[in-house]
């Protein structure tokens, strides 16, 4: 990770479309951005750049395997000091294909 001006506010950006079939969703930050030897692992299992006991590293591996899953796909562009966009892909689904069937939702 690269240092990054304490006095700078963080900013976070969400857009998304329906593209095709496809519903794209991007995640634009300011923040420090990402090493490529880190953006490398990124979605490895058990990998976090978090010191010891503050993180477990699952995060983007279940969110990549997820979208997996799902025929979806998730990529990473950054680059260190400039900020990080994650941008999700993944196949739209007609409110008529989703009745009779169980959605789960968090509250």
């Amino acid at each position: 990770m690269t240092a990054r001006d304490e006095g700078a506010p963080r900013k976070l950006k969400v857009i998304s479309r329906l593209h095709r079939e496809r519903v794209l969703v991007e995640f634009l930050d300011t923040n420090v951005g990402i090493l490529e030897d880190v953006k490398k692992r990124i979605f490895e299992p058990f990998f976090t750049t978090k010191p010891r006991g503050e993180g477990n590293g699952l995060g983007l591996s279940i969110s990549y395997n997820l979208l997996k899953d799902s025929k979806g796909t998730i990529e990473v562009e950054s680059e260190p000091g400039k900020g990080a966009i994650f941008r999700l892909s993944f196949p739209a689904r007609r409110e008529s294909e989703s009745h009779g069937k169980e959605v789960a939702s968090h509250r």
